[in-house]
């Protein structure tokens, strides 16, 4: 699977970035675009998610030499799949050997002063997938963790 997505894209991205819903517009930033549908690739999963196009999209930065890796449709723990695949994306940027990696998502806010689209930087979740149990509910925070 990862010799399959670095013999199209035949570079090396520095960034990686898992595009939420609605952001897909910021492969517009891109230039010498490649496309890597997710259903292109030997043995890989399927987003099910409406809005999720299910492909990375590989290219430069516009007006820069920066190679960047979108992840445009992202897998969920509640689409019954296995914990190994809802973190693959994670996986297959490590292992593309990008310096950093970006996550993006829809979210609401309680905060009244904030406005829809304002950028938001978790620094703590509740982990609500029960992994450890229906009874536990693990809140991650601190620097062991971000």
């Amino acid at each position: 699977m990862i010799e399959y997505i670095k013999n199209i894209i035949n570079d090396k991205p520095s960034i990686g970035v898992v595009l939420g819903s609605g952001l897909n517009s910021l492969i517009d930033s891109l230039e010498n675009i490649k496309r890597i549908p997710y259903n292109e690739i030997p043995s890989f999963i399927q987003t099910t998610v409406k809005g999720h196009a299910g492909e990375f999209v590989f290219g430069t930065v516009k007006g820069t030499d920066i190679p960047v890796i979108f992840a445009n449709g992202r897998f969920h723990y509640y689409e019954g799949l296995e914990y190994k695949n809802v973190h693959i994306l994670i996986d297959i940027f490590n292992e593309l050997g990008c310096d950093k990696i970006i996550t993006t998502n829809s979210s609401g806010c309680l905060i009244p002063s904030w406005s829809p689209g304002d950028i938001m930087i978790i620094d703590s979740h509740i982990d609500m997938t029960f992994r450890d149990g229906p009874d536990v509910i693990n809140k991650k925070i601190g620097d062991e963790y971000y």
